[in-house]
């Protein structure tokens, strides 16, 4: 009975001292700095992801006429670089986000000036595959499809000399339609002229399964030392839709061509930690842990973006090379790609 009664009284204490902890150590503002994290990394990313969404789609010259094709393109959306409060006013007063990402890169070598290089100039490249057919009577109709599928990254990781990484998460998919009239065939002087609608679909997931991966052990906060657990996750997608008009000319082999575009574009953004648990340690009490509402970020970003895109075609028989870029007036971002073109 009196042991008992020495455990309740021990439960009780405990529980009042949590609780103590608790109300003197207020955790909202590194919360807080956790969701000022996620939210500068997609202010950082996600208008340019939306460039990313138009490019790449394989077609060049106004018209393709009556032939099957497909093509492979290579390209990127250019970022004014990537978590760039690291050049301006750091938003981080309790949370070392910096220090944490030094520590992290080596001191010198190719991998610390990639690494400077990103405060500035960051790319999203990718690949894409497109088909498309085209008939006498001027309609046209084609696709493409872009991915990186979570099972190569599967593959591909235990080939990275870096620890820390078998439950990471990272795949995208890029998927678009677009159907196009020629008004008018190049001919003699006249260029051709076509108009098209088509629709789009971006998706970007990346997460890691255990914040044990990541250094964010040794934190010190209000004469705590801090380590976070957790599973963190990033989640885009981005729905595109709009018309476009399209001119070119065909000059013996080579083929310049200029396109306008109004796109209007729905983009969700969300990033945050679930399941996070920081575990307190003044170095004299035992360590405690500590478990809220999970800090996540949101954006959801529409804009009607206006697209001068350009370049031109090298045609070889029924093989072609095509150079393309473009603006995205609502982003302010560039993007280029190359496309290898076969018509059938």
């Amino acid at each position: 009975m009196r042991n008992r009664l020495y455990t309740m009284i021990f439960v009780l204490f405990f529980g009042v001292f949590v609780q103590t902890v608790f109300a003197e150590t207020d955790l909202t503002p590194l919360y807080n700095e956790l969701e000022v994290l996620f939210d500068e990394i997609g202010r950082d990313t996600v208008p340019h992801l939306q460039n990313y969404g138009l490019v790449m789609e394989g077609t060049s010259a106004a018209e393709i006429g009556p032939h099957f094709f497909f093509s492979l393109s290579v390209g990127s959306a250019f970022m004014p670089g990537i978590l760039t409060f690291r050049t301006g006013e750091n938003p981080f007063s309790i949370f070392p986000v910096g220090e944490l990402l030094d520590e992290a890169v080596p001191d010198d070598g190719i991998v610390y000036d990639i690494y400077s290089l990103t405060e500035t100039f960051f790319l999203n490249p990718g690949t894409r595959l497109s088909i498309g057919i085209g008939f006498q009577n001027g309609l046209e109709f084609f696709g493409y499809f872009g991915i990186i599928p979570q099972f190569a990254v599967d593959l591909l990781l235990p080939l990275v000399p870096v620890e820390g990484l078998e439950g990471l998460t990272f795949n995208r998919l890029n998927v678009g339609l677009r159907a196009r009239k020629v008004l008018l065939s190049d001919f003699e002087a006249f260029p051709a002229v076509s108009i098209n609608a088509g629709y789009a679909l971006t998706r970007f997931n990346a997460a890691v399964g255990s914040l044990d991966a990541l250094p964010l052990s040794g934190i010190e906060f209000s004469g705590y030392e801090l380590d976070l657990s957790g599973a963190l996750a990033f989640k885009t997608t981005m729905h595109t839709a709009g018309i476009e008009l399209d001119i070119s000319k065909k000059l013996g082999f080579f083929v310049p061509f200029l396109r306008f575009g109004a796109w209007q574009q729905w983009t969700s953004y969300t990033a945050g930690i679930s399941g996070l648990t920081i575990t307190m340690d003044n170095g004299v009490d035992e360590p405690i842990g500590v478990s809220g509402t999970d800090p996540v970020a949101e954006r959801t970003i529409t804009d009607l973006s206006f697209i001068p895109a350009g370049g031109f075609e090298l045609q070889f028989g029924k093989f072609s090379l095509i150079f393309f870029g473009s603006y995205n007036t609502a982003s302010a971002s560039a993007a280029a790609d190359v496309s290898m073109q076969f018509r059938f």
